[in-house]
């Protein structure tokens, strides 16, 4: 999709996203912010108020910090979040049931692309997909990212699936 202004980028500690009047909502939430637990929870809180219906949301380092993946499986348990993907470095999930349909079509891409390593796990009964680099690709891939930042082009995983969820209408 194609908009005639640029995207508004808030960049900012969510806590003072609670104080702010968010007068409109979004259909994309990337939280990477604080690894503590209760400032986790409120980004939780604060992207479920301001997400659209159907809306993603993707956390950052969800296996590095125990604060960040025990607000995020809480939620998933307690709460309504569905995770649809999981990567060493992203957790990708959505409150909309409808969205996880998601999981074909980023299977689908993974398995085109050929160089992930592939599983999909069950969670409350809804499967998601594990997506890791294979090494061979991987180590591949950090000498053309060394080679692309020397000439001011990058490329990263992260924003592949994420352009692939907006071409099918997910985010």
């Amino acid at each position: 999709r194609f908009h005639h202004d640029l995207p508004e980028i808030l960049a900012c500690s969510s806590t003072e996203l609670t104080t702010r009047d968010l007068s409109r909502r979004f259909r994309f939430i990337h939280i990477d912010g604080g690894h503590v637990y209760d400032i986790v929870k409120n980004d939780i809180e604060v992207a479920k108020r301001v997400l659209i219906k159907g809306g993603i949301v993707v956390f950052d380092d969800h296996c590095t910090h125990p604060g960040v993946s025990a607000a995020i499986w809480e939620e998933a348990a307690n709460g309504d979040l569905i995770p649809f993907c999981l990567t060493p470095k992203k957790l990708y999930a959505t409150w909309e049931p409808t969205k996880t349909s998601a999981v074909t079509d980023l299977t689908n891409w993974a398995l085109d692309l050929g160089i992930f390593e592939m599983d999909t796990e069950a969670v409350r009964g809804l499967q998601f997909l594990k997506l890791r680099m294979k090494p061979l690709h991987l180590s591949l891939l950090y000498r053309i990212y060394r080679k692309l930042l020397k000439i001011g082009r990058l490329y990263h995983p992260h924003a592949e699936i994420i352009a692939l969820l907006q071409r099918k209408g997910y985010a």
